[in-house]
């Protein structure tokens, strides 16, 4: 039964509207090199900033941390002045926010001063709550952690054949230190985090980083020394001391959001590796509570990578090199396979070839050939694109099973769920090929043909509007070949008529 694409909106329109959010990806520390970790963090963010920005308002803030005892030591090895030593640490971080098309709204720095000031601020509002003491701290540290462990969180280990104390969850040298520090009374907020995390289950994701959590809080935590005197690359609180560079980076947050902190404090959404879990869910809300800000209203902590099943480093010579993944394979291709790759909250594993059998299945194979195909087909029979208007009950079918990957898609990226998003297109995608290789559009008379070609456009259009937090230079050719702007609303909004130019391919095989 045929029935009109107007009819069809009138009766099945969909409204979506998110709740605004803030937010953020994790600063980088920048005592290395940009690897693969900080590049699928940044390209998580970017698309749940792009796809919720689809739907109401989001801030993105993203940057780097550069202070600290190892930032200090290192510029010392290199004989650089520890400024001029970060200044040339944070530009690889920031020219690849640039290559990797990361669409963020602020970049925090935290040797700016415009961050240093906000610290203060911070630290003195932290004065005034009563939450802190003076003490001295003995016990094992570990600088590239710039952590303090207990006694049971420490173990004996070979490196290179010598014996030595470290870290059980880092792996990380410790060494017995003593110094005189402020305290922070974290242990005063122990049982207030539990009961409000047992209480919002949904505040910590995935489930299991959830469950870490609560494990911490019920074995109860210890106060924190929040300041530093062994060096001087750092936010200076007086009396010879330095700011802890855990309580300095978390602020950040609070310097991105500018003279805006009233109408963004309680959107804060923190997208987090697992390893910086413990400072995210644990250290900064008390510290929140402590100054008087709300809690965070959502904290992600996304898996890590192997390569070829081995843990990723320099010494097995498997490091994979962000800038040199980008120019392999492009941008678009490289946002998509790596979140395809893995469920996003889990550990994954990368591969070339994985990564090459994606692009060539997936995105030539599947979106590319879907694009093409129809394009091409309309371009060499019609030389425009066409208006939808009749609909049989396949076409409408096919329709609304655009609705409902639109609709499963937005309830998972409102979970963070990015996994879930792609795969409800990526189905989707599939039926459309399959709509197209059924009705043969290539066999049929004229009025059919192009009944079937516009339904085919009108899919493409819904493709290119929902992959666009994904592959947003890819979403923008197809747009601009159909003549379409990039706004959701235009989901049910037909194509005006336009002259289409010989379409070539979105994707190269590799």
């Amino acid at each position: 039964m045929t029935k009109l694409y107007s009819d069809y909106v009138k009766s099945d329109f969909r409204s979506f509207k998110s709740d605004k959010q803030f937010i953020t990806a994790p600063i980088y520390y920048v005592n290395g090199a940009p690897h693969l970790g900080h590049l699928y963090t940044s390209i998580a963010v970017d698309i749940l900033h792009r796809f919720m920005s689809i739907f109401g308002e989001s801030y993105f803030s993203i940057g780097t941390d550069e202070h600290g005892q190892k930032v200090e030591q290192s510029a010392q090895k290199n004989n650089c002045e520890v400024q001029k030593y970060v200044d040339d640490m944070y530009a690889p971080f920031h020219q690849l926010m640039k290559v990797a098309n990361i669409q963020y709204d602020s970049f925090i720095r935290t040797s700016s001063e415009k961050h240093k000031s906000n610290v203060l601020h911070f630290w003195n509002k932290l004065l005034d709550s009563g939450d802190t003491y003076e003490d001295s701290y003995k016990g094992w540290y570990a600088t590239r952690d710039e952590q303090f462990y207990a006694e049971d969180e420490v173990e004996d280990r070979y490196i290179k054949n010598s014996k030595r104390k470290v870290a059980k969850i880092s792996g990380s040298p410790v060494e017995w230190m003593e110094e005189k520090c402020t305290f922070f009374k974290l242990s005063k907020y122990n049982d207030e985090l539990l009961d409000y995390y047992k209480k919002n289950k949904s505040l910590i994701g995935p489930n299991a980083r959830y469950n870490e959590v609560i494990g911490m809080l019920e074995a109860r935590i210890p106060d924190l020394a929040i300041t530093r005197s062994r060096f001087s690359w750092g936010i200076s609180c007086g009396n010879g001391q330095v700011i802890y560079v855990w309580v300095d980076a978390l602020s950040n947050y609070i310097t991105a959001m500018g003279d805006n902190v009233d109408y963004w404090i309680n959107d804060m959404i923190h997208i987090i590796g697992k390893d910086i879990l413990k400072f995210h869910a644990i250290y900064w809300p008390a510290l929140l509570l402590s100054t008087g800000y709300p809690m965070p209203k959502r904290i992600y902590a996304h898996g890590w990578w192997t390569v070829n099943e081995d843990k990723m480093s320099k010494s097995l010579g498997n490091v994979v090199e962000p800038f040199d993944l980008i120019e392999k394979y492009g941008i678009d291709p490289v946002r998509y396979c790596i979140m395809r790759e893995m469920s996003f909250g889990q550990d994954g594993d990368f591969s070339h070839d994985r990564m090459k059998n994606r692009v060539n299945t997936e995105l030539v194979n599947v979106i590319g050939n879907l694009v093409q195909r129809v394009l091409a087909f309309t371009w060499k029979e019609f030389g425009e694109t066409l208006t939808i208007n009749d609909l049989e009950d396949q076409d409408l079918e096919l329709l609304k099973n655009w609705d409902e990957c639109l609709e499963n898609s937005f309830e998972a990226m409102k979970k963070q769920q990015i996994h879930v998003y792609l795969e409800e297109v990526r189905k989707v995608i599939v039926k459309t090929n399959q709509y197209i290789d059924f009705t043969a559009p290539w066999k049929c008379e004229s009025e059919e043909k192009k009944r079937i070609l516009a339904v085919g456009i009108e899919c493409i259009k819904r493709l290119a509007l929902i992959i666009y937090p994904v592959m947003p230079g890819s979403s923008e050719k197809i747009l601009e070949m159909i003549g379409c702007d990039c706004k959701i609303s235009n989901w049910f909004v037909p194509l005006q008529q336009k002259a289409l130019d010989k379409p070539s391919g979105l994707f190269n095989r590799i």
